[in-house]
């Protein structure tokens, strides 16, 4: 990561390229109303320019001179040109309205700046889980002797053996309010990850 290749970065990436938009607080505001918070990943045409007339109103309201005096489609055209290709606009089979859905590096974007607001619950204890459970099984898939494979197989079924006595004797083996919290919010995580690098590889 040398000074030249910061610079084109910096020129060039589409998501640097937000961060440093004038409009990047309602840009991207809109963008994670829209596409995020509402779970829409791909729009037809009708329904974003409803949506970000209505988001415009409200971000105008309470001024004289609107903050955003252009229209809905104004915008949305800005959001797809070519020097700032935010959205990627295609058409469905069989239909003349376009559809919109966030580009791969938008959505990055977005998923980064998610991760920089102070979250009430931190999922470090999953985090931890998941490099453990890797960990072991690497070890066991390359590093282990037959022998010692057997004897790792065994313990987990005798960790599954108790887990099943413990249900039998009714014991509540079920996660608390604040574990249940944690690996949703992991699965948010992911899921969102997940889905950005499957949008760069169709992008």
């Amino acid at each position: 990561m040398n000074y030249e290749y910061l610079q084109n970065l910096k020129s060039n990436h589409l998501a640097i390229q937000l961060l440093n938009a004038d409009n990047f607080a309602m840009i991207t505001g809109f963008f994670h109303y829209v596409f995020k918070s509402t779970a829409g990943q791909a729009l037809r045409e009708s329904e974003v320019l409803s949506r970000l007339d209505d988001y415009l109103y409200t971000l105008n309201e309470g001024y004289e001179e609107p903050k955003f005096p252009k229209t809905a489609k104004s915008y949305l055209d800005d959001f797809t040109h070519q020097n700032s290709s935010y959205l990627r606009k295609y058409y469905g089979y069989e239909s003349d309205e376009p559809i919109y859905e966030l580009t791969p590096d938008i959505e990055k974007l977005l998923t980064w700046l998610n991760g920089l607001q102070k979250q009430e619950f931190v999922a470090t204890e999953s985090k931890l889980k998941i490099i453990m459970t890797l960990l072991k099984e690497l070890a066991f898939e390359t590093n282990l002797s037959d022998e010692q494979r057997i004897q790792s197989l065994e313990a987990e079924k005798k960790a599954i053996d108790k887990k099943i006595k413990a249900i039998e004797n009714r014991q509540d083996l079920r996660f608390d309010e604040r574990k249940i919290k944690e690996q949703f919010m992991q699965i948010q995580k992911n899921s969102s990850e997940l889905l950005s690098d499957f949008r760069e590889i169709e992008h």
